[in-house]
């Protein structure tokens, strides 16, 4: 699809230009900040596009980005429902194969970060990645999926993309497909929620509660 390859590019751009001027920094919230900036060049830039050339020019009326009070309580559901289904698949991965660690390289930075760097990881990851992503995968993607094939098989197949996304390579195969398997049931969840309901924010909410609940528990297990 054309937004991971434009995002992919571009984060990999920005990742050379900090690379360039911070040499062997490479976990740093500026490190990750600038990846995250060129993903979402695609991520962004491509539902903004498909929506002024195919759609009505707004991806408000285009993905249903957008938010109603009672999303916010819909949001607490589906945070509460992603958050045990994720740790029931990490827990049945782990009784079939073993202990894992089930981190993203996010993780580490998050754990190392304090003062002014802990705030920007926080405005990162709990207020505008939920955006962002739900935007792509269950705004553009799912929306997409849905016009091809039945519903249920479209919040599937976004919730295996959404998982592979964050696919690591510098980790273990465990590991990495621990994570993939995790956040596919979460995908499943947010899918559900933005298809039943026509609009991103239950899922901007859920995904924000989502990151928050990881988010503190990796700070307070510094």
């Amino acid at each position: 699809m054309l937004a991971v390859v434009v995002a992919l590019f571009a984060s990999s751009l920005l990742f050379g230009v900090w690379d360039a001027f911070n040499p062997g920094d490479t976990h740093s919230v500026g490190y990750v900040a600038f990846g995250l900036v060129g993903l979402w060049i695609g991520f962004i830039g491509v539902p903004v596009h498909a929506a002024r050339r195919k759609g009505s020019g707004s991806v408000v009326e285009d993905f249903g980005l957008r938010l109603v009070p009672v999303d916010a309580a819909l949001g607490v559901a589906g945070a509460l429902v992603a958050t045990t289904a994720e740790a029931i698949v990490v827990a049945i991965i782990r009784t079939l194969s073993g202990p894992v660690k089930v981190t993203q390289d996010v993780g580490d930075t998050i754990k190392k970060a304090h003062g002014a760097e802990l705030l920007a990881a926080f405005v990162l990851t709990v207020v505008a990645v939920p955006v962002v992503e739900e935007l792509f995968f269950r705004g553009l993607l799912l929306r997409s999926l849905t016009r091809r094939i039945p519903p249920a098989a479209a919040v599937v197949v976004s919730a295996v993309v959404f998982g592979f996304a964050h696919y690591q390579g510098d980790v273990s195969g465990r590991t990495a497909m621990t994570v993939v398997a995790g956040l596919f049931v979460v995908g499943i969840v947010l899918g559900t929620l933005a298809h039943a309901t026509r609009r991103l924010g239950p899922g901007i909410v859920a995904h924000a509660l989502f990151n928050l609940l990881a988010f503190v528990s990796l700070v307070s297990s510094r």
